[in-house]
């Protein structure tokens, strides 16, 4: 404490301190009028002993019997059941001893030393002691006391009146900004911090909570004499006014995964972490709650004065499953611009960089925006997708799965740190770890135990029940620099959008524009690009021009050429939709990608690519083809029969995510089947060809053989000296129906039944 009216206060964990800084969190404090928070908030007393605190509490009972502080003592056996009581008063922590037969002792001046001497408490004496003051109970434990004092909530009849402010404010410029008459924002230092003019209450408000004084966050919504405004670091932006969420599930049955009768409730403004071992049912959890995966259950959902169904609330959530959802090749910029200008087509390029400058920003992404994603370390990957959350401007609901997963301790608290900051903007925010030592950041935990809720309560509560220390916030030190946190006023850093990157409305050109980045940039060289698009094709092409030299084998050069360009096709769109990259596409579907879109990105990008492998994969066998328009058709229709390779392929790839057929299998079995059911086979000994007696199965196997088609088309146009004969057309035509239509009719089946999977 400063003086007797001045106070340190954390407005990230509540606790009033006795320096600049938080013992706890490690946030800057700020400076509050003692006589304000009496009338603003309430007062509440924390006893800690070395990582471990108790819940914060009006009064707390300190004894080795008591529930909720017997994990505070590592020798309990000299600590009475119930040793002293601690009491919050506003001017600081009321002390008295229980008739403890050991003593109470409280740190004392001596009149005539400057040494501090430990002395014990008199029966029924009271002491007030300040916050972070030690406490020894019977010369063995040492322990300190804290006051937390919480701001409170505004009242639902104050928020209907709550309206969208008229204009933005600059904070650029000037150390002082008064907004109306009652409240300041004073840039110190770097952090902007709002000082409430009055001590009316609902006067101003910052996340729906009551403010003294605070140091104000990206994102975070101001009310100020009922005006609602979204910081950011360079202006106080207009703000729809806030709903509050409420959602509470009751009576869950999953087969075999999830039992809970008991209700489980989630408030805005709450980050809840949902912890238990493997295979307790924590992702079935937030797998049923974003829709994923399906069970009886009852769903209450209220949002203000409203009530949403379960679909409807999936239209304000977002999840982030465990696996990895980026793609690699892109930079951390270019995959935001492209998520962004598929959630939002409508904004401008300078609105998207602003966007995105701002996200980044609050998730400590700036210093690596042009980084390839698969040169970043883990926790930055997970930050990136945190990124990617934040550009769902309507998503009040934020649900991840094992979000620290495979992260150090340093990484795995800074994102719990990013989530309780974005639970305190007035969000909803759950997710799943196996990290004990961070659960002190939450507001909620709940612990699941075989598919059943075995406890839910605050952390302090849940450590205490179960005896784990909380708070410990030592480890991460063992990585951390000890330093001053970043500031929240927005880095002079230029965001750079992707090339050829405009203000396109078409969801398919941003999608295409992606593809093609991500291909151009592999993660190893650009041998991997040279050798798809160039090397492969030309030394096949030169390998059929060996075989048949002669102006004669026209003919067989053609199939051979479609028929290798088919397998080129086929391997490189089976890659598309495999298991890895299915995820991340189920995902965007979820999230606003749209599915008719997506299949035109498809079509166009590995067209282009066929169409530069079928030029490199002719170019030997050029010179050979005596007509030029015999040239034309030759690499028309190979590039066509590459076409429908890729329809195939882009089919055999959610093959192997539905029913778990490998490509390995599939591809070179369809690509053999061109060969060996096709009309130009040739025999090893002459210049003839295979003939069979068909059966049904191999006759209709014959009949969806694509290079039949092609084969056929082009024999009968190169058979044709005058004209072009009606076969040609003929052959056409059943190319596009078995070729074109079936596999994209199956494609589009299979694209409209694509749903997430847990």
């Amino acid at each position: 404490m400063l003086d007797d009216n001045t106070i340190y206060w954390c407005s990230t964990c509540h606790f009033i301190q006795p320096s600049g800084f938080c013992c706890f969190c490690g946030e800057p404090v700020v400076k509050v009028q003692h006589k304000t928070c009496q009338k603003l908030g309430n007062w509440f007393v924390v006893c800690s002993a070395g990582h471990r605190r108790t819940n914060p509490q009006e009064s707390i009972i300190l004894g080795r019997e008591d529930s909720h502080t017997a994990f505070l003592f590592s020798n309990n056996s000299f600590v009475s059941r119930q040793h002293a009581l601690l009491e919050s008063k506003s001017d600081g922590i009321a002390v008295k001893d229980l008739q403890s037969g050991n003593g109470t002792f409280v740190l004392q001046q001596n009149r005539h030393e400057e040494q501090k001497s430990w002395r014990r408490l008199q029966p029924d004496e009271l002491v007030i002691l300040k916050s972070g003051d030690p406490l020894l109970l019977s010369w063995e434990n040492l322990c300190r006391v804290w006051l937390v004092w919480t701001p409170a909530f505004v009242a639902m009849e104050k928020v209907s009146l709550w309206k969208t402010a008229s204009k933005r404010i600059l904070l650029a410029g000037e150390n002082n900004f008064k907004i109306g008459n009652a409240a300041r924002i004073i840039n110190n230092d770097g952090w902007h911090i709002i000082e409430n003019l009055t001590d009316e209450p609902g006067m101003v408000v910052v996340n729906t909570q009551e403010v003294v004084s605070t140091i104000l966050h990206h994102g975070d919504r101001i009310v100020v004499e009922n005006q609602t405004y979204e910081y950011t670091p360079l202006q106080l932006v207009p703000a729809s006014p806030f709903l509050p969420l409420q959602l509470t599930l009751n009576n869950i049955e999953m087969t075999k995964r999830l039992q809970i009768h008991e209700p489980i409730h989630w408030e805005s403004g709450q980050l809840t972490a949902l912890v238990g071992h493997s295979g307790s049912g924590k992702s079935s959890l937030v797998g049923l709650l974003a829709g994923w995966a399906k069970a009886q259950v009852n769903w209450n959902i209220t949002m203000g004065d409203s009530i949403l169904s379960a679909e409807e609330m999936q239209k304000i959530l977002v999840y982030l499953p465990q696996g990895d959802i980026l793609y690699d090749n892109l930079t951390v910029t270019s995959s935001l611009f492209y998520t962004a200008s598929l959630l939002s087509p409508e904004l401008t390029l300078s609105e998207h960089k602003e966007k995105i400058r701002q996200i980044l920003q609050r998730v400590g992404l700036l210093d690596i925006q042009e980084k390839r994603i698969h040169s970043i370390s883990g926790g930055q990957r997970r930050r990136v997708q945190i990124a990617q959350a934040l550009l769902h401007e309507k998503a009040m609901i934020l649900i991840l799965d094992e979000p620290t997963s495979g992260l150090d301790l340093a990484n795995d608290r800074n994102i719990m740190k990013i989530l309780q900051r974005l639970a305190r903007q007035c969000r909803t925010v759950i997710c799943t770890t196996h990290h004990l030592g961070n659960i002190d950041l939450c507001d909620q935990v709940i612990l699941l135990e075989q598919g059943k809720m075995k406890s839910q309560g605050t952390p302090t509560e849940i450590a205490s029940d179960n005896h784990i220390p909380l708070g410990d916030i030592e480890w991460c030190s063992l990585y951390e620099q000890q330093s001053k946190p970043a500031s929240t006023t927005l880095a002079s850093c230029e965001i750079i959008p992707p090339k050829w990157l405009g203000n396109q409305p078409y969801s398919w050109w941003a999608l295409l524009r992606r593809r093609i980045e991500e291909f151009c940039h592999p993660p190893a060289s650009w041998l991997q690009v040279i050798s798809q698009l160039l090397i492969i094709p030309f030394f096949i092409g030169l390998a059929i021009r060996i075989v048949w030299p002669l102006e004669n084998g026209d003919e067989k050069r053609f199939f051979f050429c479609s028929v290798a360009l088919f397998w080129l096709s086929i391997s490189l769109s089976s890659q598309e939709l495999q298991p890895g990259r299915y995820l991340r596409f189920a995902h965007e579907l979820r999230y606003g990608r749209k599915k008719f879109p997506s299949l035109v990105a498809f079509i166009l990008f590995y067209g282009l690519i066929g169409l530069i492998q079928t030029a490199v994969l002719i170019s030997p066998s050029i010179v050979l083809t005596v007509r030029s328009q015999m040239l034309l058709l030759f690499g028309l229709l190979t590039w066509t029969l590459g076409l429908s390779g890729t329809l195939v392929g882009l089919n055999l790839g959610i093959m192997e995510s539905w029913i778990k057929i490998p490509v390995s299998v599939t591809v070179p079995a369809l690509t053999i089947m061109q060969l060996l059911f096709s009309e130009l086979v040739m025999v090893l000994n002459s210049d003839g060809y295979f003939s069979f007696a068909w059966n049904e199965i191999r006759g209709m196997i014959y009949s969806v053989t694509f290079s039949r088609y092609v084969d056929m088309a082009y024999r009968a146009c190169h058979n044709e000296t005058i004209g072009i004969p009606a076969d040609f057309y003929y052959n056409l035509v059943l190319l596009f129906c078995y070729g074109f239509f079936m596999p994209l009719l199956v494609l589009a089946m299979c694209m409209k039944c694509i749903r997430p999977r847990e």
